[in-house]
């Protein structure tokens, strides 16, 4: 048996200033209690591609590790991983195609919006709490930031789709990132 809590907390605003929308998102979710930290549960990932777009898990490549004296860790990876994460998002949206009214185009049958982000999120533990500071280039538990532009439409009427190219700045060795993702706008 394993005995924890967990907390979620989940604020959103939008701005609606025709056509154009400014959306603000902030996210907190964290396990708390006697085996919040057990091994014997996932830890949380805070660069999942709903949350920050740039650091999908499956992006990363051993070249951008930067190397730690007697041990295996990856420092770029690790800041993104723990019990407990924090979510910033930041969208300015511009329906492209859409009903009339909600769209620059008139194409009710394929509604897409043009997305400028700023995405920014930390992951820590109980013990490991982490440095709030904008550094692009440390090893340290620091939060970490992305930016750019995105489309997301909806095909066959229920399938959401995003398209993103995001550049995240605590990946030194890496300039740009193309994303996919079949997930809904928050």
């Amino acid at each position: 048996d394993i005995s924890f809590q967990t907390a979620l907390a989940d604020y959103r605003r939008y701005l609606f200033r025709r056509p154009v929308t400014l959306a603000f998102r902030g996210v907190h979710f964290g396990r708390y209690g006697d085996d919040a930290e057990t091994d014997r549960l996932s830890p949380l990932y805070a660069g999942q591609e709903t949350f920050i777009r740039g650091y999908a898990i499956g992006d990363f490549d051993l070249e951008e590790c930067t190397e730690v004296p007697g041990s295996d860790a990856c420092p770029e990876f690790d800041r993104l991983v723990g019990s407990r994460i924090g979510i910033v998002n930041l969208e300015l949206r511009v329906p492209l195609f859409g009903v009339e009214g909600y769209g620059l185009v008139n194409l009710p049958w394929l509604p897409t919006e043009l997305v400028l982000f700023a995405d920014a999120g930390v992951a820590w533990n109980e013990d490991e709490s982490p440095d709030l500071r904008f550094d692009e280039d440390t090893t340290d538990r620091v939060p970490v930031v992305s930016a750019g532009v995105a489309a997301r439409t909806v095909v066959a009427g229920y399938i959401p789709i995003q398209l993103y190219y995001a550049h995240p700045f605590q990946r030194p060795q890496t300039n740009w990132q193309f994303g996919f993702v079949i997930t809904p706008g928050w």
